[in-house]
């Protein structure tokens, strides 16, 4: 609840500083390999089922967005040192972070690529588009320092989430094309790297069974929730974008057939 109420104010900055500074003293040593578990990486972005499919298993399995400020802040500084100084820390089976989706090919060009495995949730770009944008309107009536918007949304893909819904006419469809794009660059990207679990949000809860297998472990939908329906103020829809959205994945081989 405290936090919560710090979040509105000036001080949400520096309480994500402090929690970064934090994460930044657990990091083990620079070791050049992975130490413990192999993870299994979510690597499809915000608003695809990601919480949902973390918290089917326990903290100690599967974690949603670790280090999570940390993680945007140094990933792009140093990508390969980071991502095992990280992986070795957490020690996870599974991890569902969004900003993953924006380094594709620095993972495929890692030089521990090989030993990565990953799940890649897709959803229609007009149900993505506007679940993303309304979500994080939500946001920012919760916090006052939103730092994914700042430090992956407007740095990394080129979009202010918050404004878009004030935008009218072109000004706004330009912000949308940026996450059009976006949306199907990493997809397309994804393509480049071996080990991937397609899957629909749709059928998220039919791969379970797929990914206890892969991680030896059994988890539980039953102790995960989805987010509940809520006021939306952006609405967008293109069945000429989700139509070429479907036929760019349906050469992708699903882990769960439709």
């Amino acid at each position: 609840m405290i936090k919560k109420i710090i979040h509105k104010t000036p001080l949400s900055k520096t309480l994500q500083q402090i929690r970064g500074k934090m994460d930044a003293l657990k990091l083990v040593d620079n070791r050049t390999s992975i130490q413990g578990k192999k993870t299994v990486i979510s690597i499809s972005p915000y608003k695809t089922g990601t919480t949902f499919l973390a918290r089917c298993y326990s903290p100690v399995v599967s974690l949603h967005e670790p280090m999570h400020y940390l993680s945007l802040k140094e990933v792009q500084k140093n990508f390969d040192a980071f991502v095992i100084q990280r992986q070795n820390t957490l020690n996870l089976k599974l991890e569902c972070s969004g900003f993953w989706s924006a380094y594709i090919d620095e993972l495929h060009d890692h030089p521990l690529a090989d030993e990565f495995q990953y799940v890649c949730i897709l959803r229609p770009p007009s149900s993505w588009i506007r679940s993303v944008v309304n979500h994080w309107v939500k946001i920012k009536k919760d916090m006052r320092y939103d730092y994914i918007n700042e430090l992956f949304w407007k740095q990394k893909v080129g979009v202010d989430l918050h404004q878009i819904p004030n935008l009218e006419g072109e000004a706004q469809n330009e912000q949308v094309k940026i996450l059009e794009d976006f949306y199907f660059d990493y997809t397309n990207k994804t393509r480049k790297l071996d080990n991937v679990d397609y899957v629909w949000l749709s059928q998220i809860e039919e791969y379970l069974p797929v990914l206890n297998q892969k991680i030896d472990e059994v988890g539980d939908p039953g102790k995960s929730w989805k987010r509940g329906r809520s006021y939306k103020v952006f609405t967008y829809e293109n069945e000429a974008l989700d139509a070429e959205y479907e036929k760019l994945t349906s050469a992708f081989h699903m882990a769960i057939p439709k």
